[in-house]
């Protein structure tokens, strides 16, 4: 989907914006995070020691960040948290300041729908004041569940987060999952919604 973005000039002040990325061990995030900065993300890396092994080279141990200049006047600092569960203590840490969260889901790997639940239990206090994007990678690997099964699955649950199918290699799937998410943290941003060219610097207090 094509999104017309209105990049007239505006008198609203330069503002930065803390994304969340969360997910299983193998569900992109740090994918995503280096998509979005063109491979200058920081990452804590390190081969996995557990059954993550099977299915992955690394897994992140702290957190991944990446800083995306959008425009002149809108910048993204982008966190990763690790998939592991007993990493779980870090979400507390990387949410502070965050001002939305992005869920990644492996669509080919357990139970996705566990998944989903499971993220969305663990923000649950985040979410009742903060917004959030549900974003099903490898759909090349295992099609199913599909959209609209995953839809009516959170209707069950009583949320309607949006939810896209993503590639996390692929830029314009990315910047549409963060578009979505735009819209809801704050519609003016997508005034400026027109990437150019990203940069990674120290990370900004967490």
């Amino acid at each position: 989907m094509t999104r017309s973005v209105n990049l007239q000039a505006s008198n609203c002040q330069p503002r930065s914006i803390k994304l969340l990325f969360v997910g299983s061990s193998g569900s992109g995030k740090t994918t995503a995070l280096n998509t979005l900065s063109q491979g200058k993300c920081i990452s804590t890396e390190v081969h996995p020691s557990d059954s993550v092994q099977l299915y992955k080279r690394y897994t992140t141990v702290a957190m991944d960040y990446a800083k995306v200049q959008f425009s002149r006047r809108l910048q993204l600092h982008l966190y990763g948290s690790p998939g592991q569960r007993r990493f779980a203590f870090m979400h507390t840490i990387l949410r502070k300041n965050a001002q939305g969260l992005i869920i990644m889901v492996n669509n080919a790997q357990g139970d996705p729908f566990k998944e989903v639940a499971y993220y969305l239990d663990q923000h649950y206090d985040f979410l009742q004041h903060h917004q959030a994007v549900i974003g099903v990678t490898h759909n090349d690997q295992r099609p199913q569940p599909s959209l609209r099964q995953y839809r009516h699955f959170l209707n069950d649950l009583g949320y309607a987060w949006p939810i896209l199918k993503v590639d996390a290699r692929q830029t314009v799937d990315m910047l549409e999952l963060l578009s979505v998410l735009l819209e809801q943290v704050s519609p003016l941003t997508l005034r400026y919604f027109a990437p150019c060219s990203s940069a990674v610097s120290r990370p900004v207090t967490a």
